[in-house]
């Protein structure tokens, strides 16, 4: 590995061993001019116990986004960011195991700009957080893709645990986001179960949840509480949802107020205009074929 850490000589690794050993460092500066496969390098042993730490300014080399790439943890995060200035760099094909309720991205006093990740999660526990972040995490210009491999699970908890407490929190700018096959179970009479995005601000976001399994039951509504800060023309989609729903879903899409231009999809050919209820926030329901439409999006004030 050359370099030495300063913004004039980046550290540029070329192994996810060099990666590794200078990117939980804080305040150095860490260049990649190539991706870091972990398959390449012959210290990786099928997976790491301990999560990867990224404590530095990272960052590709110009004109480029390289990837760290073919990495599975078995650790309570997969990635944790701490004070962090993260650009264009894509976390690709992360596995992540996880045997309690952690998460898998875990930022704190973060700066994450035009990244990419795909994780699998391995999951056997309730919670299933995919990102947790607070103390003024930014997010700008992400993509998010998390596919879930589980068994059934009970009452999943936040999707998006950014902690928002008087603007303390998480903001996303710009960022979509994929869940394949997320599961969205609950059976305890009378109790409630939730995807939170609990943030700042989410603003110009997609949320798409692809194939997700849904089930209720026994009795009493559920709610599945979407944002808990402010969304701005942003939309929540579903697509080829699995349901068995013998009681009705609350559809909440924001409780602040200052929220606005928002769309909630999905077909009544998959979730039955008699399974649920809205309320919260003005937003707009429609089909996932009118979301395709940018005409029928620009007739109704979504796009401009």
């Amino acid at each position: 590995m050359t370099g030495s850490g300063t913004q004039a000589d980046p550290y540029i690794p070329s192994t996810l061993t060099e990666l590794r050993s200078v990117a939980g460092t804080e305040n150095i500066y860490v260049k990649l001019t190539q991706d870091i496969d972990a398959n390449d390098d012959p210290n990786y042993n099928t997976e790491l116990n301990e999560y990867l730490r990224i404590h530095c300014i990272l960052y590709s080399e110009e004109g480029h986004r390289y990837a760290i790439k073919n990495i599975c943890v078995s650790s309570n995060y997969a990635i944790r960011c701490y004070y962090a200035n993260i650009t264009n760099v894509d976390f690709k094909n992360i596995i992540h195991r996880k045997i309690s309720s952690e998460t898998s991205i875990y930022c704190v006093s973060s700066q994450i700009n035009n990244c990419r990740f795909t994780i699998d999660v391995q999951c056997s526990t309730y919670s299933q957080n995919s990102v947790y972040g607070n103390n003024y995490t930014y997010f700008k210009n992400c993509a998010f893709n998390f596919h879930y491999i589980s068994s059934d699970t009970i009452g999943i908890g936040y999707t998006i645990d950014a902690y928002r407490t008087d603007g303390d929190g998480t903001s996303f700018e710009n960022c979509n986001f994929v869940f394949e096959n997320f599961a969205l179970f609950g059976n305890n009479a009378g109790s409630d179960f939730s995807i939170m995005f609990h943030v700042a601000l989410m603003n110009h976001c997609m949320i798409l949840f692809d194939k997700p399994r849904i089930r209720i039951d026994d009795g009493g509504s559920k709610h599945l509480w979407f944002i808990y800060g402010i969304l701005k023309s942003s939309y929540i989609a579903f697509h080829q949802p699995s349901c068995d729903i013998k009681y009705q879903i609350e559809f909440i899409i924001s409780r602040d107020t200052t929220s606005s231009n928002n769309i909630l999809a999905f077909n009544n050919s998959d979730i039955p205009s008699t399974k649920y209820i809205v309320s919260g926030s003005p937003f707009s329901v429609i089909t996932l074929d009118q979301l395709k439409d940018q005409t029928y999006l620009r007739s109704i004030g979504f796009l401009p």
